[in-house]
C-alpha cells in the first residue's frame, strides 16, 4: 500500500482489513493472494508480515502478538468493548513500553496522534487500525476466544507464565494444599499488602488456648512465582515441620536463609 494515500481512500474500511485477499487452494495448502500476488497462510500472517513488515516466526508467536495489538486496539477504541478503560494500565504504567507501543502504533498508521507531542496511547484509531481490530477480533482461535479482547485477555497474560496453562496449575496447587491442611506445620497459599505471597502455619505452643499462628511467610512477584514456589516447596513436603521449628525458634529470618541454601547450594559455579 502507498504509504502517502490513506489507507480509507484505497480500501473500503468499512469492511475487515485483508478482505481484498483472495483464496487459492493449490491442493496442498490453503493460500491467500494479496495484490502483488505473494501468498501467504492466512490473513493474519499477512498482516503480520506483508503489512507491519514483521519477521516470520513461530505461528503461536505471531497470533500473541496479534492477540495483544488486537486488546491495545480493542482498549483505545473503548466502544468495541463497552466499558470505560485506562489505557495507561495496558504497560502496568510503564511509561517507556507506553510510549515506545505509542510511537510503533503511530508509525504504523493505526493511531492518529492529537499533536506533535501526542505520543500516547489516548490517541484514536485510524480507518486502519479500526478495520485490523475488527479483522483480528474477527479471526480469533478457539482456545483465545473465550476470554474478550482488551484489559481481560492482557491481565490474563501477565505474570512470569504468560497465563500458559493457568488452570491446570491451579488445580496442581490446590490438590497439594488439600492434602497439607492435616499437618501442624504447613505451607499455605495468602495475600500480603495485596501482594501474592506463602506463609507457614504452626502450632502456638505458648502456654494459651492452642491455636495455630503465622511463623514465616514470604511475598513474591506475581501469583505464578508464588505458586512455583509453593510447589517446589511441597515436594519437600516431609521436611516442613523441620522448617517449622527452625522459624518458631530461631526467626523467620533463619528459615528464609535455609531455604535459599537449599535452592542454590547445590548447583554448580560457571567458571567460564
Amino acid at each position: 500500500m502507498d504509504s502517502d494515500i490513506p489507507y480509507e481512500e484505497l480500501r473500503n474500511d468499512r469492511l475487515p482489513w485483508g478482505y481484498w485477499l483472495v483464496a487459492d487452494e493449490d491442493g496442498v495448502y490453503n493460500k491467500f493472494l494479496d495484490d502483488e500476488g505473494k501468498a501467504w497462510s492466512s490473513v493474519r500472517e499477512a498482516l503480520w508480515i506483508g503489512r507491519l513488515g514483521m519477521p516470520r516466526v513461530h505461528v503461536k508467536d505471531m497470533n500473541l502478538a496479534l492477540e495483544f495489538l488486537a486488546s491495545v486496539l480493542a482498549v483505545i477504541d473503548r466502544r468495541t468493548i463497552g466499558v470505560e478503560e485506562r489505557v495507561h494500565s495496558v504497560f502496568a504504567k510503564d511509561w517507556g513500553m507506553d510510549r515506545f507501543y505509542a510511537m510503533w502504533l503511530i508509525q504504523q498508521r493505526l493511531i492518529a496522534p492529537q499533536s506533535v507531542s501526542g505520543l500516547t496511547l489516548d490517541c484514536p484509531l485510524t480507518p486502519e487500525g479500526l478495520a485490523i481490530l475488527v479483522m483480528l477480533a474477527s479471526t480469533r482461535s478457539i482456545k483465545d476466544s473465550p476470554l474478550p479482547l482488551g484489559m481481560s485477555w492482557i491481565r490474563a497474560r501477565r505474570g512470569l507464565d504468560h497465563g500458559v496453562d493457568r488452570k491446570a496449575i491451579l488445580d496442581l496447587v490446590e490438590r497439594q494444599e488439600a492434602f497439607a491442611r492435616r499437618l501442624d506445620y504447613r505451607l499455605v497459599r495468602c495475600e500480603l499488602h495485596k501482594s501474592p505471597a506463602v506463609k507457614m502455619i504452626g502450632i502456638d505452643t505458648r502456654p494459651s488456648v492452642p491455636r495455630s499462628r503465622t511463623v514465616w511467610s514470604m511475598v513474591h512477584t506475581d501469583e505464578y512465582a508464588r505458586d512455583r514456589f509453593y510447589l517446589w516447596a511441597h515436594e519437600r513436603i516431609d521436611r516442613w515441620e523441620q522448617w517449622g521449628r527452625l522459624a518458631r525458634d530461631d526467626g523467620a529470618h533463619a528459615l528464609t536463609s535455609h531455604l535459599l541454601g537449599l535452592r542454590f547450594c547445590d548447583e554448580r559455579i560457571a567458571a567460564g
